[in-house]
């Protein structure tokens, strides 16, 4: 899964809808980020800015955030499933595995 992180450039209100951060570069174009204990969802960024933000996603609630706080999309997962293969030993490599990992998104 994909990790970035970054830090808020500016307090945010918890009604606004754009949110100005350090660097959005490891982020998708648009996806969910988390503040603090609040989820919110993007449909858009710029180098700096997330865009068309909609707050208090999934159960959380909106808040404030003060400057500098940490924006990450960071996701709890639980392993639901775990497969394994033998190693493959392919003629002009070293060896390689196949894995098959579930995952559950909480």
């Amino acid at each position: 899964m994909d990790y970035a992180t970054t830090l808020l450039n500016g307090a945010i209100t918890k009604s606004d809808t754009t949110i100005t951060v350090d660097d959005t570069y490891d982020f998708p174009e648009q996806g969910r980020i988390h503040i603090d204990n609040e989820e919110i969802t993007y449909t858009g960024k710029t180098p700096t800015t997330f865009t068309g933000c909609t707050r208090a996603q999934r159960e959380t609630r909106a808040a404030a955030h003060s400057d500098n706080a940490t924006v990450n999309n960071a996701y709890k997962v639980i392993l639901t499933d775990f497969q394994y293969r033998v190693p493959i030993a392919l003629e002009d490599r070293g060896l390689e595995y196949a894995v098959g990992i579930s995952l559950r998104e909480v």
